[in-house]
Formats: structure tokens, C-alpha cells, sequence
């Protein structure tokens, strides 16, 4: 769609006159514009594109209604305020948040802010997770999601464990990774997960939580994936997230799953790592933490 096309389509769907439309970022999956009304008003607009690098879980439509129904349901979570949704073109549109991404305020913060911080994420996925019945998430079409691993992840797996440019150690280590993984397949659990919560997907405000975009992946699936990611990122704060989340929500989580998965989920970015470095440190802390 040209430009000029966009603009009107746009304006029409938020029923406000724009000053001004500019690119704002470019994802895996989707474009996101900036759009500035006469009134001053800002709002960003989800946009898919027709040649994408990956496929992402939930078409743009999906991820919309999701988002509307999970804050028709509970306003205060802290996810993005949809105006309006499109079919053709697939696109959405939501009210501007005010933030920097969590990888660019984090190492702006004090260390009582970072607590505070984690103890929001954590309050976040338990009120995320009670939002809505499972009934209600799988009546809107949300995947039920109740696979350990895709095919594709086993294949990375095989071909870490196989591969002999790889040291005999960390191989072996990736081993015992997965059987302590599959030793907590007990502690499973499910429920709706944001699935994607890496730190360039939420947004801080004068050091506070101010939003959690990008529902693209989310499923009813194992909440020990809600806890992934920030493990790779944050392995020194991840435990006072799953704290403040098993606070709140009565739950008790295995940080065991959630660390072996962690590592599971990204067996490629590990070679890559031991490649270029000869170590690998979130196995090496894995195992000294044991």
C-alpha cells in the first residue's frame, strides 16, 4: 500500500486528522508506524508485511482481539490500548506509550529501581494469567499449546549434542541440561502466556513498568516459558521476577524447568557463543550454581 493510501486509511480508522505518518520500527513479521494527529495525539500502527523473516503465532487480527479483551477485562494491565483493528489491510492500531525499551533503561536504573522493577514483571504475569478463563482464551482462538519442544528445537538440540567442533563438555552438559529439564515435567502447569516477553518488548517509564507490547507468540501453554527470557537476559534478577510472580499468584514454580529451558530454547545462540569465545556462560553458571 503506497504511502499516501496508508495515510488516508489511517486517518479514517482512528477518525482523526494526521499531521504526520513515519516509519518507527521494523519487526521480524511487521512494520510499526508513528502517527501524529491534529490534536496532538500519538498512536502506533502494527502493520504486516507481505515477506516476513519469520512466521509469528497469532495473525495481527488475533493479536488485537486478544489484546481489546484482555483490557476490557482487567484495564490496569499494563499492555497496549487498541483503536482500532483492520482485516485488509492487516493492521492495528494502539495509543502511543511513553517508554525506552527495558535493554535501553536498565542500565539506567538504581538497583532499588530494578528491584522494583522485577517485583512489577512478576505482579504483571500473575494478573496477565488471570485475566481471562481458558475457555474464554481458547474461544477467541489462542493456540493451545501444551508440546515441550517443536521439531525444529529437537533438531537444534541434535545438532549441538553432534556437533564435535563443540567441546565434549559443554556437549555432555547439554545433555544433562535436558534430562534435569525432563526430570520437572510435573511442575508443568498452563495458562496464558505472553510467550515473548525479551527485553526490547517492554516498556519503562521513569523507571516504572509502563507497558508489555507484542502479543504475536502468546498461547495457553506452560507458564515456565513466561520466565525464559529473562534468565538470558537478566540471569542476576530473573529469580526476583518468578518470586514476586509466585507471591502473587499463590503459585509455585520449578527454577530448575525454567533454567534448563532457557538453555534448551536457545542451544544455536550457545554454538555461536562457545564459537566465538571458547566458553559459554550461561551453562558455565548453570553448572557452578549446582
Amino acid at each position: 500500500m503506497l504511502n499516501e493510501t496508508l495515510h488516508t486509511y489511517i486517518e479514517n480508522s482512528l477518525s482523526k486528522q494526521m499531521k504526520s505518518l513515519s516509519l518507527y520500527g521494523k519487526g521480524m513479521c511487521n512494520d510499526i508506524w508513528l502517527a501524529v494527529t491534529d490534536d496532538n495525539h500519538l498512536f502506533l500502527i502494527k502493520q504486516a508485511r507481505e515477506k516476513t523473516e519469520e512466521e509469528e503465532q497469532n495473525d495481527l487480527l488475533l493479536e488485537a482481539r486478544l489484546i481489546q479483551k484482555l483490557k476490557q477485562e482487567n484495564s490496569s494491565l499494563c499492555i497496549p490500548d487498541v483503536v482500532f483493528a483492520s482485516e485488509s489491510p492487516r493492521m492495528y492500531g494502539y495509543k502511543y506509550v511513553a517508554g525506552d525499551t527495558m535493554r535501553d533503561a536498565w542500565p539506567t536504573l538504581a538497583e532499588r529501581e530494578r528491584m522494583e522493577l522485577c517485583e512489577s514483571l512478576g505482579r504483571f504475569h500473575s494478573s496477565l494469567q488471570t485475566t481471562l478463563r481458558e475457555d474464554k482464551i481458547i474461544e477467541l482462538g489462542i493456540t493451545n499449546n501444551h508440546s515441550q519442544f517443536d521439531a525444529e528445537e529437537i533438531e537444534d538440540l541434535e545438532r549441538f549434542i553432534g556437533n564435535t567442533s563443540v567441546s565434549l563438555h559443554y556437549r555432555q552438559a547439554i545433555k544433562y541440561i535436558f534430562k534435569i529439564f525432563a526430570s520437572t515435567n510435573s511442575y508443568a502447569f498452563d495458562r496464558l502466556c505472553h510467550n515473548d516477553t525479551h527485553f526490547e518488548n517492554i516498556l519503562v517509564y521513569e523507571s516504572k513498568l509502563a507497558c508489555v507490547v507484542d502479543f504475536g507468540d502468546a498461547d495457553f501453554g506452560d507458564v515456565h516459558r513466561e520466565f525464559t527470557r529473562y534468565y538470558q537476559d537478566f540471569p542476576d534478577y530473573f529469580e526476583h521476577i518468578v518470586h514476586a510472580y509466585e507471591t502473587d499468584s499463590g503459585h509455585n514454580l520449578s527454577h530448575q524447568r525454567i533454567k534448563t529451558r532457557a538453555m534448551l530454547d536457545i542451544v544455536d545462540e550457545l554454538k555461536t557463543e562457545y564459537f566465538a569465545s571458547g566458553k559459554i556462560a550461561l551453562i558455565d553458571r548453570f553448572l557452578n550454581e549446582r
